[in-house]
């Protein structure tokens, strides 16, 4: 019938992750990939000379977000959406199909990112010889006070 049931092959465009291999984020993108085997470009985006203010990087990002990933039009931007789209294109799935499975999931990430924000914030501050962030030990031991408690309900 002159092709009209036909498949159209998809333009083979690659997967492109700008991010900063110091950024937590844009790692954890790096290990979904290579977990899914999901094949990246990857592009330097050095987030401590400021590159995600840039203009350039804006229009891209309107918000500054890192890691900016792109698949022809498709387009994720920050960890959370990164994380989901190359799980779904991956092999396999690593999130949970049924919904309360995955909710719970998505609860104790937020958690767990609530507790290692001070921990990267200390992390980067003695990597890069910037001035320590004193209120991030104090905000550390009170995470984990409270992850204590909640634990052992």
């Amino acid at each position: 019938m002159f092709g009209l049931f036909k498949k159209k092959k998809k333009a083979e465009s690659g997967m492109k992750l700008r991010g900063f291999p110091g950024d937590l984020s844009t790692v954890k993108c790096l290990v979904m990939a290579a977990e899914k085997e999901v094949k990246l470009e990857t592009e330097l985006l050095d987030t401590q000379a400021g590159a995600q203010d840039e203009a350039e990087y804006r229009s891209l990002s309107p918000f500054g977000k890192v890691p900016y990933l792109q698949e022809g039009d498709a387009i994720a931007i920050g960890a959370e959406a990164s994380l989901a789209y190359l799980d779904t294109r991956g092999k396999g799935f690593l999130n949970p199909k049924k919904a309360q499975n995955f909710g719970l999931m998505n609860y104790w990430g937020q958690v767990a990112e609530t507790i290692t924000a001070p921990v990267e914030s200390l992390i980067n501050a003695s990597a890069f010889g910037t001035a320590e962030d004193g209120d991030a030990v104090e905000r550390i031991e009170s995470c984990v006070r409270c992850t204590r408690c909640c634990i052992n309900r």
